[in-house]
């Protein structure tokens, strides 16, 4: 009887775990590639809210983002890359984010993952992301900010 029920088991395991296999939904995000930006020394953010991401996309985009704007860094190639920009603030002080950007059916996930070390101070901490994204979003694409406060240094 017991020699029974092992197999038994052991056969329904093997049918679940391959109904499993069957039936899981096809992995179809996508990754974009994000490589940090630093604006030069003679522009400046323009004041936007916490936590609103802008997607640039065009030189044009970039003038309503940017001070002075008679003339605009040269450097980034829209055909090629979309700029984020994103200015937050945090609960503790902080000592590194690492952000990932990915795709979930129609929808952008900008991935935020903000480090906080062992010790914690009542005071926030601001933050400002500028990155380049390969390859460029396109314009109605929907995008969500996830954050994610981890307590432990990375390795």
């Amino acid at each position: 009887m017991k020699t029974f029920l092992h197999s038994f088991f052991v056969f329904a395991l093997l049918f679940a775990a391959g109904c499993d296999d069957r039936s899981a939904p096809e992995d179809r995000s996508v990754s974009y590639l994000l490589q940090d930006y630093t604006l030069g020394d003679t522009w400046q953010w323009v004041d936007t809210p916490y936590g609103e991401l802008r997607i640039v996309r065009s030189q044009e985009e970039l003038a309503h983002c940017i001070t002075p704007n008679e003339t605009l860094p040269a450097d980034i190639d829209f055909s090629k890359y979309s700029l984020l920009l994103l200015k937050g603030l945090t609960a503790n002080l902080y000592h590194g984010i690492h952000k990932s950007l990915y795709s979930e059916g129609e929808t952008l996930c900008f991935n935020i993952d903000i480090y906080y070390g062992e010790i914690v101070f009542p005071a926030g901490d601001y933050f400002r992301i500028a990155c380049l994204a390969t390859p460029p979003i396109p314009d109605g694409t929907e995008v969500q900010i996830k954050y994610n406060e981890i307590y432990d240094l990375p390795d």
